[in-house]
């Protein structure tokens, strides 16, 4: 007996999941074909599934937590609408037994947004950059490329051409009061500047145009030609394992980026929980004025400003304004506290 409701529970649970994901895909893919129809239209059918699938893989670490979400609040809602809460109590069965198969698929989601963070984003990351690279341009996802130089000096471009050699949208700091802004920077011994902008600072520290050329050599400069062939992959397409080892080897201004992408990426493995905690004690509750649609929408507002906070805080912590532990953690602690006060309240009151 036990395995039947448990079963009946898990996999209900699970195909809602699936179905909930399925559709925020389907939409992702409908608003996207809309939006890019001409240029997709280029690609053969292996192509444009490669494609999306891609760009599919980046938007699982909103579209699982949120599917999750929708899932918990329909069949909780479901089973007290229908009173099965009430015949399984009188079975016998208390409420954190009823939540067993539930909690049992909660860690299976969250094995799938690790899976999702330390494998799958950054193998997309890879099929993005390529589409990037190839002549149709579907979307641009390139990152700003930066190098340091032996002076100290920054380097910092937008795409680097290995066919032409060439740096486009290039900024040389070589500090505060001296930067250079170039179009091109063709990559030569020595290196030839084309559209030059030289900007200083004056004595009320407001950044002025001080030169102009057309053409320009940096006979100083120098830099190894192989360091703008390495393409610099963002530390939030990166995995666990790859920012844990560079976190070692890694600049002062580095590790707080590694730190709080680290801290980022463990919260939003951590999230599922969350969800699991806040929401049952409010579906559990037995009322004649039950509104499944009105638990729905406060969850969804809250989960829109769960991500909106998070998303400051990370913000605020790469700008090195709060510590990535404290900044990262201190609201899904908050919300895990409350979720876990309201189950206790709920469960063992009435379960």
């Amino acid at each position: 007996m036990k395995k039947i409701w448990t079963k009946k529970v898990f996999f209900d649970a699970l195909k809602l999941f699936l179905f909930f994901l399925f559709l925020f895909i389907l939409t992702y893919v409908l608003v996207d074909l809309s939006i890019r129809g001409s240029k997709l239209g280029r690609l053969s059918l292996i192509q444009l599934i490669v494609y999306y699938l891609s760009q599919i893989v980046f938007s699982l670490e909103i579209f699982i937590p949120l599917s999750f979400l929708f899932a918990l609040v329909t069949i909780l809602s479901k089973m007290n609408r229908h009173r099965e809460l009430i015949a399984f109590q009188i079975a016998g069965l208390s409420k954190v037994k009823l939540l067993s198969p539930l909690l049992f698929l909660t860690v299976l989601i969250s094995f799938f947004s690790f899976a999702n963070e330390n494998y799958l984003i950054p193998l997309s990351s890879k099929s993005n950059q390529d589409y990037q690279d190839s002549p149709l341009k579907l979307k641009d996802t390139r990152s700003i490329q930066s190098i340091r130089l032996e002076d100290k000096s920054h380097l910092i471009y937008l795409h680097f051409s290995k066919e032409t050699n060439e740096a486009k949208d290039v900024f040389l700091i070589c500090s505060f009061s001296d930067i250079w802004h170039i179009d091109q920077l063709v990559v030569t011994s020595p290196f030839l500047g084309k559209n030059v902008d030289h900007f200083v600072r004056d004595n009320n520290f407001n950044l002025i145009k001080a030169d102009s050329y057309d053409t320009y050599e940096f006979k100083d400069l120098k830099v190894d030609k192989r360091n703008f062939q390495e393409t610099f992959t963002p530390y939030e397409n990166r995995s666990l394992y790859s920012l844990v080892s560079h976190k070692f080897f890694a600049s002062k201004e580095e590790k707080v980026s590694i730190k709080t992408m680290l801290h980022y990426k463990a919260v939003m493995i951590f999230l599922p929980f969350i969800i699991f905690l806040a929401i049952p004690p409010f579906c559990m509750k037995y009322s004649r004025n039950f509104a499944s649609f009105k638990i729905l929408a406060i969850s969804l507002f809250s989960f829109a400003c769960f991500f909106a906070a998070l998303n400051a805080v990370v913000l605020l912590c790469e700008n090195q304004m709060i510590s990535p532990l404290i900044g990262c953690w201190t609201i899904p602690l908050c919300l895990f506290s409350l979720g876990f006060l309201a189950s206790i309240r709920v469960y063992f009151r009435l379960g």
